[in-house]
C-alpha cells in the first residue's frame, strides 16, 4: 500500500527520486516486518551463505528496492512492463512449484501464490494497457509489480533449502533460485545496468530521464511501439524458457534450440527494418 500510495503522489504530482526510494525502503522494512525476509544466498559454483540477523534485512531491502526500479524505469511504452512482468512471473510461479514439488523449499512459501497473482493482475490489465492504451499503468502501478515481483522471488529465493545439493545435472538451477529472477528479468534489469553505465559516463543524475532505454533504441532500428514492446516480450519469453527447460527436464539438456531462437531473434531485432527497407525500394524501382 505504501508504494502504490507513493506512486500514485508521483502520477499526480512529481515526487523526488530520493523520496521514491525512501517510500520504497519504508515498504520493504514494514514488509522485513511481516516476514519477507532473505535468509539463504547461493553462489553458483562456490557455497551457500547463511545471512546473519545483521545482512538478514540490508539484502532484502536491497533486493526489493533493485526489484522495484528495474521495473519501474522499464514502464517506458504502452504494455511493455504489464507483459514482461506477466511472462517473467509465469515462469518463476512454474519454476518455485516445481520447487515446492521436489522438497527444495523448507517450509510452506507465499511466493508461488504472490507469483501467480501477479500473472492475473497483468493478464487483466493488458488488454486495456497495450497500445493504443485506455488504462496507463503509471508509477502506482510499476512499482506496485515491481514490489510483488521482489515479494515472490525473495521469499523464495532467499529460502530454499541449502541442504538440499544433491541433484542431478539438468536440475542444476536448483542450486541457485535467487539467479532465476535475475535470468528471466533480464531484460529490465540489462536496461538498468545500461542506464547506469549511460548517466555515470554523462554525468547526468540516476533520476534524469532520457531516451536511451532498450525501447527507445528499438524504435530508432525502426521498429513501431507496438513492435518494440512484442519484441522485449519474445526476448523474455525466450528466457523464461532457457530457465525453466533444464529445471523441468527429465532427459539430457539440450540448449540448441534456444540458441537457435536467440540468434533468429537477434537478427529479426537489429535488421528487420532494413530488410524490409530494402524489399519496398526494389518494389518501388521494379514498378
Amino acid at each position: 500500500m505504501v508504494v502504490f500510495i507513493l506512486g500514485l503522489v508521483d502520477d499526480i504530482h512529481e515526487v523526488s527520486a530520493p523520496m521514491k526510494v525512501t517510500g520504497v525502503v519504508v515498504a520493504a522494512v514494514a514488509l522485513i516486518w511481516f516476514g519477507v525476509t532473505m535468509i539463504y544466498f547461493r553462489a553458483p559454483f562456490v557455497d551457500v551463505f547463511v545471512l546473519s540477523s545483521d545482512w538478514i534485512p540490508l539484502f532484502t531491502v536491497l533486493w526489493l528496492l533493485g526489484m522495484t526500479q528495474a521495473i519501474n524505469l522499464i514502464d517506458g511504452l504502452d504494455g511493455l512492463a504489464a507483459g514482461i512482468v506477466a511472462i517473467a512471473s509465469m515462469a518463476f510461479f512454474v519454476y518455485s512449484r516445481n520447487l515446492g514439488v521436489n522438497g527444495f523449499l523448507s517450509e510452506p512459501n507465499i511466493g508461488p501464490l504472490v507469483a501467480i497473482i501477479t500473472v492475473g493482475i497483468c493478464v487483466g490489465f493488458l488488454p486495456f494497457n497495450f497500445n493504443p492504451a485506455k488504462i496507463f499503468m503509471g508509477d502506482s502501478g510499476a512499482l506496485l509489480l515491481g514490489l510483488l515481483v521482489a515479494v515472490s522471488t525473495s521469499v523464495v529465493g532467499g529460502r530454499a533449502n541449502p541442504d538440499t545439493t544433491n541433484v542431478s545435472g539438468q536440475t542444476y538451477f536448483f542450486l541457485a533460485p535467487l539467479f532465476i529472477p535475475i535470468l528471466v528479468l533480464g531484460v529490465p534489469i540489462l536496461d538498468v545496468i545500461f542506464a547506469i553505465i549511460r548517466r555515470t559516463r554523462s554525468g547526468v543524475g540516476f533520476a534524469t530521464a532520457d531516451t536511451g532505454h532498450l525501447h527507445h533504441r528499438l524504435i530508432k532500428l525502426g521498429h513501431g511501439p507496438r513492435r518494440a514492446v512484442v519484441i522485449m516480450w519474445l526476448w523474455t519469453a525466450l528466457l523464461s524458457g532457457f530457465v525453466l527447460y533444464p529445471s523441468l527436464s527429465d532427459g539430457p539438456t539440450n540448449l540448441w534450440p534456444f540458441l537457435i531462437v536467440a540468434f533468429a531473434l537477434g537478427g529479426f531485432t537489429l535488421f528487420h527494418d532494413k530488410v524490409w527497407s530494402r524489399k519496398k525500394d526494389s518494389n518501388q524501382v521494379a514498378s
